[in-house]
């Protein structure tokens, strides 16, 4: 069997090897705490509340919603865009989009 002596350039390169190695374990570890933290602050944040129903006027169907803090608007299918208070659901306001 042959001896293994290392010279000074494989010494070199097990040190960079060494140093890559604890680099990347460290920015692995650093990744998964800040991963886990966004995911636990996702689901433990408080819910949306909005009201139980909004009532449209006659005949008016629901483009899109758009939630804020304090309303909630409803883009209808007769370009309306309709303004609810968040808290009771009770129209507030009507514009018109031409």
């Amino acid at each position: 069997m042959d001896n293994f002596s290392p010279n000074h350039q494989d010494l070199a390169r097990i040190q960079f090897l060494r140093r890559m190695v604890t680099v990347l374990t460290t920015v692995t570890i650093c990744c998964t705490v800040i991963i886990t933290t966004v995911i636990v602050l996702h689901f433990f944040r408080s819910p949306i509340t909005i009201p139980s129903h909004i009532t449209l006027p006659n005949d008016t169907l629901p483009s899109n919603v758009t939630i804020s803090p304090n309303w909630i608007g409803v883009l209808t299918n007769e370009n309306l865009f309709l303004i609810f208070d968040r808290i009771t659901g009770e129209l507030e306001q009507t514009i018109t989009i031409q």
